[in-house]
């Protein structure tokens, strides 16, 4: 069984990996319909899409699926830092 799920993991990297694409298409998208050319602009952007559509939608897990606060803390604080890199990685890059 385990030597199973390490043979197709391959495709969970994968689509975890076109996630984050599609994560970086929608924040590139964001900076250049805002103009942003920044850094800190870059950062308050990050903050506001994550506040917006990653902690109010991961909410849930919390108030319905009885998830532990802490483990939604641990959650967020990685999509808030995935969210923090990509803009600054794109705003810097452009």
């Amino acid at each position: 069984m385990a030597a199973m799920r390490q043979r197709d993991m391959w495709k969970q990297y994968l689509v975890a990996f076109l996630g984050n694409l599609v994560l970086a298409f929608v924040i590139a998208h964001f900076i250049k319909v805002l103009g942003y050319t920044g850094s800190v602009e870059a950062v308050k952007l990050a903050i506001w899409a994550w506040l917006g559509f990653s902690a109010t939608v991961t909410l849930n897990s919390l108030l319905w699926e009885g998830r532990k606060p802490a483990l939604y803390a641990i959650n967020n604080g990685y999509y808030l830092l995935s969210f923090a890199v990509v803009a600054l990685v794109i705003t810097l890059w452009m």
